[in-house]
């Protein structure tokens, strides 16, 4: 039998746990910015990248535990009023952008485009920090700063993938591919929440996607046979990728 993991109340249970082992929570500006706190703590992190209701339900979780996190929101997740009621329960609200890959590798189009949503998405709610978003392109988003106007000229504290390496001064744990520790890590959450009970590390970065969190048997069916659809799909790619690479080289080698 399937023990379901990836529910709302397990994680609610995760934030319940981490607060009764003493950390304490900052946002990605927080750590940008130098003002993560000094003790034990957790950098919590939501990719909002579909199913935008589920941000809501993660926020409301937080805020009635007195936590913040960071909520990166895609322009398709970006409703105005949805930023702006995430906001208002105390949370950073980011732009998780795509412009890169939008402009196919052109990074003046790309800051054009850049440039046009961060101003739409300052309209309804505080934005200083973002981060790319990991589309399966050839194209990586955050090779936008290679040219171009730099993070600080749009008056942002950072990108979260580009201007800090949590990986090198926190554990790192994400919910990508529902292994939340990859190799040598937790993979399920009631492994996570144990690691978090017993205070293994004094600072933790999680990121958690909303639209992976589910509140019903047949959303969790759902999720699940998409989960494992997509990471099935990017190991295609990513397999097809590594055969093209190794072809390019026994072409340049030979003669």
């Amino acid at each position: 039998m399937i023990r379901p993991d990836y529910t709302l109340a397990l994680y609610e249970s995760l934030l319940d746990t981490a607060l009764e082992a003493g950390y304490a929570f900052a946002t990605i500006e927080d750590v940008l910015t130098g003002s993560e706190p000094d003790g034990p703590h957790v950098v919590l992190r939501h990719d909002v990248d579909r199913r935008p209701r589920n941000a809501l339900l993660l926020a409301r979780a937080e805020a009635d535990r007195g936590i913040t996190a960071t909520y990166y929101f895609r322009t398709k997740t970006a409703a105005p009023d949805r930023l702006a009621r995430v906001e208002s329960m105390g949370h950073e609200v980011g732009y998780h952008y795509e412009d890169f890959v939008r402009a196919g590798g052109d990074h003046d189009r790309a800051h054009a485009l850049f440039a046009e949503n961060l101003a739409s998405f300052r309209e309804h709610a505080t934005v200083r920090t973002v981060a790319g978003h990991g589309n399966l392109s050839r194209y990586t988003n955050i090779d936008l700063w290679d040219r171009g106007p730099s993070v600080s000229e749009y008056d942002l504290a950072g990108d979260a993938c580009k201007s800090m390496d949590l990986h090198g001064t926190y554990a790192y744990r994400s919910d990508t591919d529902r292994r939340w520790g990859g190799t040598g890590g937790p993979e399920t959450t009631p492994e996570l929440i144990a690691e978090l009970e017993a205070g293994e590390f004094d600072r933790i970065a999680v990121l958690a996607h909303p639209s992976r969190w589910t509140t019903g048997a047949l959303e969790y069916v759902y999720q699940l046979g998409w989960d494992t659809a997509a990471t099935s799909t990017k190991r295609a790619v990513a397999g097809t990728a590594r055969i093209g690479t190794a072809t390019a080289k026994i072409r340049e080698a030979t003669p």
